[in-house]
């Protein structure tokens, strides 16, 4: 899987770069301080995200205002591509406001775990999720039955 995080928080991305190369799931991962950074690099298509992680409190572009802007460019480029917020944040209105985006396909709590990560490479290898469907939110207690598979290695 190929994973691209957007946040602002430099502790959160040392920490996660470390979860991402001890990942068994993770075959290519890039860290981007800020959305802007972020679009101009899908722009240059270093490799084609599976999974995007982005964090909603960031001071150039909040993580609402970037899927806004993926969903009208990017959209069409990577159509399997899954977002997710990452945000320590656990706001109704902002999970709420989570579900209103069709390539969002879940709101998780920082901070993401080895286990989270293995349950999303499930997530990413069944049928993409329709924008009708709600929001896959995963959390370190709760896990939708359907992903509760022994995760498979790409």
């Amino acid at each position: 899987m190929n994973v691209l995080l957007i946040d602002d928080d430099e502790d959160t991305n040392f920490l996660m770069g470390i979860l991402m190369k001890k990942s068994q799931v993770v075959d290519l991962y890039a860290i981007q301080s800020n959305a802007t950074a972020a679009l101009d690099w899908l722009k240059k298509e270093e490799f084609k995200p599976d999974c995007i992680f982005v964090d909603i409190q960031m001071p150039d572009m909040n993580g609402f205002a970037f899927v806004e802007v993926y969903e009208k460019l990017f959209v069409e480029k990577f159509p399997q591509t899954q977002l997710f917020f990452l945000s320590s944040s656990a706001i109704p209105e902002d999970q709420e406001q989570a579900k209103k985006f069709r390539s969002v396909q879940g709101f998780i709590t920082k901070p993401l775990n080895p286990k989270q990560l293995q349950e999303i490479n499930v997530c990413f290898h069944k049928e993409p999720i329709q924008p009708s469907s709600p929001v896959c939110f995963i959390s370190s207690d709760e896990v939708r039955p359907e992903y509760r598979t022994p995760p498979h290695k790409l």
